[in-house]
């Protein structure tokens, strides 16, 4: 694919811009960043426009390593990363990834702080963990309604941050989210709730939030209206267009 780089429309914002393009060429040296957040592909054979999302594992993890480096190198000191993942891979025998993952983005720096379970609800009897046609009584199998997001920093002074009052940071900070799941063309979207959350706990307004994987655009809208400016990058033709939208949509309020 020609990797070409674009600026938003002229509604959006100019603050915010999505490039389109693999993250590990077209963000190269547009740091410095404040805050990551992302959901990379769960290599799990969902159908994406513009992207395979079954390679061999080596692939898959070089991947991950890749974009934990680069985002190392164009974060300044203090910055944080927080990466949504999947739980599990396969079915049986389930593969356990959160390990993997932590160990893959630390090998280039990155120190681990802390887990944030999301439940995909808002409580448990509601949340989504699919469906039940496998189970039988002589071998249950169970089904997990959350999944993990891991919480990183890059060695330095982290800075304060001044969106949230006392007693809405003692709140914030229980590991356990409950937040629903959206619903959008995008086959993962992510909750716009959730990357509120984040970015008020991990930022300060007027700072830079990145997402090597925009997809639909969740993340910048989440920066956009709460005061940060966003720059993220998206393979996909189809969700780049998307993420353009959402971006120029936020900009309109």
């Amino acid at each position: 694919m020609n990797h070409q780089l674009s600026n938003l429309s002229p509604l959006a914002p100019p603050s915010c811009s999505v490039l389109h393009g693999d993250c590990r060429e077209v963000l190269k040296g547009k740091g410095p960043f404040d805050l990551v957040i992302t959901s990379p592909p769960y290599n799990a054979g969902k159908d994406y426009d513009g992207y395979h999302d079954t390679i061999p594992e080596s692939e898959y993890w070089e991947l991950i390593q890749d974009v934990a480096e680069l985002t190392f190198s164009e974060c300044r000191g203090g910055a944080y990363a927080a990466w949504n993942v999947p739980l599990w891979w396969g079915k049986r025998p389930k593969k356990y990834r959160p390990d993997r993952f932590r160990a893959t983005i630390e090998s280039e720096g990155w120190e681990f702080r802390d887990e944030i379970i999301w439940v995909k609800g808002r409580n448990l009897e509601g949340a989504q963990c699919g469906g039940y046609a496998m189970n039988h009584p002589h071998t249950p199998s169970i089904r997990n309604p959350y999944e993990p997001i891991l919480i990183f920093l890059k060695p330095g002074q982290p800075k304060a941050k001044y969106d949230l009052t006392i007693e809405e940071w003692a709140k914030e900070t229980i590991g356990m989210w409950m937040i629903p799941p959206n619903g959008n063309d995008h086959p993962c979207s992510f909750p716009e709730r959730l990357s509120d959350k984040i970015i008020q706990l991990y930022s300060d307004r007027g700072e830079t939030v990145c997402d090597p994987f925009a997809g639909s655009g969740t993340v910048g809208r989440s920066a956009s209206k709460l005061g940060r400016k966003f720059i993220g990058a998206e393979i996909s033709p189809e969700y780049f267009a998307m993420c353009e939208g959402a971006l120029a949509e936020q900009y309109l309020l």
